[in-house]
């Protein structure tokens, strides 16, 4: 019992300090070699005193990654699967990202990238800057469709 104090006051302070989701507490309790019933138990408790909420948790995610990191739809509904977060819950956040907003928020990055691509013919600047938008987890067809707008 003592342990299950000890470790759910730990995880309370933790979890005052920044959002986290179910599966990371767990991976954090995993690698202090307690039980999986004690684990549970933890996990049960600071749930029921809503100090981890999966919807507070995915859309506090969603709008650090999007807007201070500049992931796109595709990288951070990965990133949120790779935290075992139910599909659904994620796909509701991400469809609340105002297509406009999205589009304008990667057209500015893009536009940036556009200027430091010289010495290059256009072709290739246009695959460079495609490749730039993908790997921030754009959809390929917004991708294309700004990179269309920029090097027009």
């Amino acid at each position: 019992m003592d342990d299950f104090k000890t470790w759910l006051q730990k995880m309370q302070l933790l979890c005052t300090h920044k959002e986290y989701c179910q599966f990371e507490i767990h991976q954090k309790l995993k690698s202090s070699n307690l039980n999986s019933n004690l684990i549970e138990r933890i996990v049960e408790q600071l749930k029921e005193q809503q100090y981890i909420d999966e919807d507070r948790y995915i859309r506090a995610f969603v709008h650090d990654k999007f807007w201070l990191n500049r992931w796109g739809k595709i990288k951070i509904r990965y990133a949120l699967q790779q935290k075992q977060l139910p599909e659904g819950k994620i796909e509701k956040v991400l469809n609340e990202i105002d297509d406009e907003a999205y589009i304008q928020h990667f057209t500015s990055l893009a536009k940036a990238k556009w200027k430091s691509l010289k010495n290059l013919d256009a072709r290739m600047r246009q695959q460079k800057l495609i490749r730039f938008l993908l790997g921030r987890g754009i959809e390929y067809e917004i991708a294309q469709k700004i990179t269309q707008e920029i090097s027009a």
